[in-house]
């Protein structure tokens, strides 16, 4: 059995079966996703022969698989998918009990290696549990952004490193443009479930909840931070 499991906020809206072609979208289809980042009529799942193709409606912000943009790719178990705000894991049991049974043999640099099962087991469990960390991640919201407007871009970003730079150079992560903006202004660091900012360097200082930072900081829910033009809402 197929199914995916639909998080806003990293908190679970709904679970829809993939037993046929599922179409999502904000006005139309099959998955309601309510969000002005997502198209009337955004991306459909098709099934062909016990594949699960998914298919980008030439929608305006685009879909994502495990953080690249598709235009269609077919689906395995415990692949992210992003429309807009919405989080959406793809579960297969049918796919993941095949792969965690399988022991065989299979082709390397022209010798035949035996595949363990054990190994196959730890390697998927493995796969889960980073698919896991990265759905549970914490995000970081633009609230303003001289570019919004036109920028067209998703208006979050998943804070799934131990470490997320922003700035204004090549290196940053979140890009921040300006002439007083460091090319590395400031850090998001990951501890486990818990997350700080510090700033990094640059004329313009970053502020956390109005006031300027001057060290490192612990982030709780629904801070907020400035960077010169661009304000940004962490949220966990």
């Amino acid at each position: 059995m197929a199914k995916v499991i639909i998080k806003l906020n990293n908190e679970v809206v709904k679970e829809q079966p993939l037993d046929q072609g599922t179409v999502f979208g904000r006005e139309l289809g099959d998955v309601v996703l309510k969000n002005p980042a997502v198209s009337a009529k955004h991306a459909r799942i098709a099934v062909e022969k016990n594949h699960f193709i998914l298919h980008d409606l030439k929608s305006t912000n685009g879909t994502f698989v495990n953080k690249g943009r598709i235009t269609s790719q077919e689906l395995h178990h415990g692949d992210i998918i992003n429309i807009g705000k919405f989080e959406i894991l793809f579960i297969n049991e049918e796919e993941a009990k095949t792969a965690s049974d399988f022991f065989g043999a299979a082709e390397v640099a022209g010798m035949t290696v035996m595949i363990n099962s054990d190994e196959m087991m730890k390697q998927q469990k493995a796969k889960e549990e980073e698919m896991k960390r990265k759905s549970e991640a914490a995000q970081l919201f633009v609230i303003a952004d001289q570019n919004a407007s036109s920028s067209g871009r998703l208006v979050f970003h998943k804070l799934d490193k131990e470490m997320t730079l922003l700035g204004s150079g090549d290196g940053a992560d979140i890009k921040t443009p300006g002439i007083t903006i460091g090319a590395i202004a400031a850090a998001i660091t990951r501890r486990g479930g818990k997350y700080g900012i510090k700033p990094m360097g640059g004329f313009t200082k970053p502020k956390l909840n109005g006031e300027k930072l001057s060290g490192e900081k612990d982030l709780k829910n629904k801070d907020r931070i400035e960077l010169g033009q661009y304000q940004f809402e962490f949220r966990i």
